[in-house]
């Protein structure tokens, strides 16, 4: 019975301590290419009524004849990530790189946010400037931090990316937004009801093996 009640301690820790959960680097489509086994994530994906997709530089893109001047919640890039049964999400960390050009504009910036459904998409988890880039340079943003209670205990969670062109949207007609390494790190572990379970048959198992001895 000794042995159960190390079972029961060894399944309380982390399953994976750490780990790449999300890992988008779009090589030849839009789905997570991590390992970990605690989890699942969604094809990475937009609600933008334009053309989307994955480049031929193994990046996501999305091109739009005029990006909003002022934010707006209607279109988004979103992946959302689930714990297999019977264990919960820790998340530690997000981050991304992001390109953003348009040939019919010389030099022009813009603002990208990120939400998730861990609070109904009430609050940007952080918010970005961004400056116009050639279409292969992409500039790292993150890693930012998700270790505040609110992404802890996750039964899932869904995040959107948000992009506003606050210079001058009514002369683009191009824009194309790039993303690329969207990567997600956190651990899973039993949800707390598990957790409890085996807490209880460890302590069983500790007092049957007192009794034997």
């Amino acid at each position: 019975m000794g042995a159960l009640f190390t079972g029961a301690v060894f399944l309380l820790a982390p399953l994976s301590d750490g780990a790449v959960l999300v890992d988008y680097s779009f090589t030849g489509n839009t789905n997570s290419s991590d390992t970990d086994l605690s989890s699942t994530a969604t094809a990475f994906s937009n609600n933008y009524p334009s053309d989307s997709g994955l480049s031929g530089a193994g990046n996501y893109f999305v091109r739009v004849e005029v990006t909003p001047a002022t934010p707006e919640l209607t279109n988004y890039f979103t992946f959302g990530v689930t714990p297999v049964t019977g264990l919960s999400l820790n998340l530690t960390s997000l981050s991304f790189r992001l390109a953003m050009v348009d040939n019919s504009v010389a030099a022009f910036s813009g603002t990208v946010f990120v939400r998730s459904s861990a609070d109904g998409y009430a609050a940007d988890i952080a918010s970005f400037d961004q400056s116009s880039t050639s279409g292969s340079t992409f500039v790292p943003y993150g890693p930012i931090d998700l270790s505040s209670p609110l992404y802890q205990g996750l039964s899932g969670v869904t995040f959107r990316f948000y992009f506003y062109d606050d210079t001058n949207s009514t002369a683009s007609t191009s824009i194309v937004h790039r993303i690329d390494d969207v990567i997600v790190e956190g651990n899973a572990v039993p949800e707390p009801a598990v957790a409890g379970m085996l807490v209880l048959m460890g302590a069983a198992g500790t007092l049957v093996r007192r009794r034997t001895i």
